[in-house]
């Protein structure tokens, strides 16, 4: 997953405010812990860790006219914060710790697999920072955290070495989308930007990859993994609506799945049985409302209405590439 060596070599002698490039402070300890958990046949790679980001530098979006507008952009909202990491500016990183709304957050992007992922830091623990380890499970992203000294694949958001006991990451929803609709719809959004990338006032447009959307139905420690899978071109450019009953080790239930490819998104939503939801047009991020007289945005918020400024919870759920979700899922359901 590094692209050029010789160019990742360089990033490590940088002295830059936004990433520390120290290696772990005791790499004994690494290499005597407690074997992978996973068959040590799918581990590729070796202790290098890359560099690890923490306090990034963001630019608001309307400012930004140098990322090509089909380019592949993560963005979150938390409250009143939004903010947006281009998969171009994070790949050779791949993993970008931040604060959002005083909460500890890493975003994870594994160029592979092209599979991000949005995790709450401290629910491991409140030192964690995560970085790429330099290691590969089933060619996917390996994070290192050095606080807790454990190892984690990136699609199964699951330990697979080091003191694993009770250690998990809470998920964070987040949508993937263009820079196109980043700019159009989020302006006033902040924008993760690379400074130690050149960036042309010109960019090519470049091709979108055609991967899909998992929501994941596993418990991790048992052995049948199970996902289910949407794709991009089963969404009409309207907003659509489509329902999912699933058993997740999140939560169980009902869970509305919202995409469109006009604005090119998808999303889910868990709820109960007893709340009905309708798409509304043309009024995009607003995409839907309730029975109970409640208008949500593409983040879960309720913008107007007697609950308004709640939010719902969503399922563990992200893109990534077809071979990906066969290599680490046994069973793989397709939805139209």
């Amino acid at each position: 997953m590094k692209y050029v060596l010789l160019f990742s070599a360089f990033l490590f002698t940088l002295s830059c405010t936004t990433s520390d490039s120290s290696q772990p402070s005791d790499e004994s300890d690494i290499i005597i812990q407690d074997n992978w958990t996973v068959s040590p046949d799918d581990i590729y790679g070796s202790n290098d860790p890359y560099p690890l980001i923490v306090n990034p530098e963001f630019t608001e979006a309307s400012t930004i006219d140098f990322l090509p507008p089909s380019s592949l952009v993560a963005i979150a909202k938390m409250n009143d914060e939004i903010k947006v990491f281009p998969y171009e500016e994070i790949s050779i990183y791949e993993s970008i710790n931040d604060l959002m709304s005083n909460t500890q957050v890493a975003f994870t992007y594994c160029p592979q697999t092209k599979s991000g992922l949005f995790l709450d830091r401290a629910s491991v623990n409140s030192e964690t920072q995560l970085r790429a380890s330099g290691y590969l499970y089933k060619d996917n992203l390996v994070a290192y955290d050095e606080a807790t000294k454990t190892f984690w694949s990136q699609m199964l958001k699951t330990c697979i070495r080091g003191d694993c006991t009770e250690l998990d990451f809470s998920h964070i929803n987040f949508i993937e989308t263009t820079w196109q609709t980043v700019k159009t719809f989020f302006p006033e959004a902040m924008v993760y930007i690379n400074p130690q990338l050149t960036h042309s006032s010109n960019p090519d447009d470049v091709d979108i990859p055609v991967k899909p959307y998992g929501i994941l139905e596993s418990d991790f420690k048992e052995e049948d993994l199970t996902a289910h899978l949407f794709n991009m071109d089963s969404f009409s450019d309207n907003i659509e609506l489509k329902s999912l009953t699933i058993n997740s080790t999140d939560q169980s239930g009902k869970t509305v799945v919202v995409g469109s490819k006009n604005y090119h998104f998808i999303t889910n939503f868990i709820t109960s049985n007893a709340v009905e939801f309708q798409a509304i047009q043309n009024e995009f991020p607003i995409i839907m409302s309730d029975n109970n007289g409640n208008t949500y945005d593409v983040f879960g918020y309720i913008t107007e209405g007697p609950d308004m400024g709640q939010k719902l919870n969503s399922q563990l759920a992200y893109f990534a590439l077809d071979w990906a979700w066969t290599l680490f899922f046994d069973t793989l359901i397709e939805q139209n």
